[in-house]
């Protein structure tokens, strides 16, 4: 497998691993389980690498979808571990599914929108 092949293979899973790594770490936080390697390495190790080189292969708006999703949960965390955002567990819980849940609608929709160009193009 050449170098390019490989790339693009990572960087078409990266964004995946990551937005799951993300949900996971949401649930599991809500039953007070720190796993915080489980949402950071993941997400901070890549991402710029990843959003770069998205850029240049002008990668569809599923992947930029879920990247979107990452920068945003991580934002949110951070604004919570630092200045607390004034909601309880469960607030932020809820919040963090329905954020979740718009995500992975939109990047569905995107991703079937992206498969029916394809099927016309060929």
């Amino acid at each position: 497998m050449d170098n390019k092949k490989l790339l693009l293979t990572l960087l078409r899973y990266v964004p995946i691993t990551g937005a799951l790594c993300c949900a996971s770490d949401s649930l599991l936080s809500y039953y007070f389980i720190d796993a915080v390697w489980l949402g950071y390495v993941m997400r901070f190790a890549f991402l710029v690498a990843w959003v770069a080189l998205a850029i240049y292969f002008r990668f569809c708006i599923f992947y930029m979808i879920l990247v979107i999703y990452i920068i945003v949960c991580d934002l949110l965390n951070i604004i919570d571990y630092l200045w607390g955002i004034p909601v309880s567990s469960k607030g932020l819980f809820v919040l963090h599914c329905g954020l979740a849940g718009v995500t992975f609608i939109s990047a569905t929709i995107a991703h079937v929108r992206d498969k029916g160009k394809h099927k016309n193009n060929t």
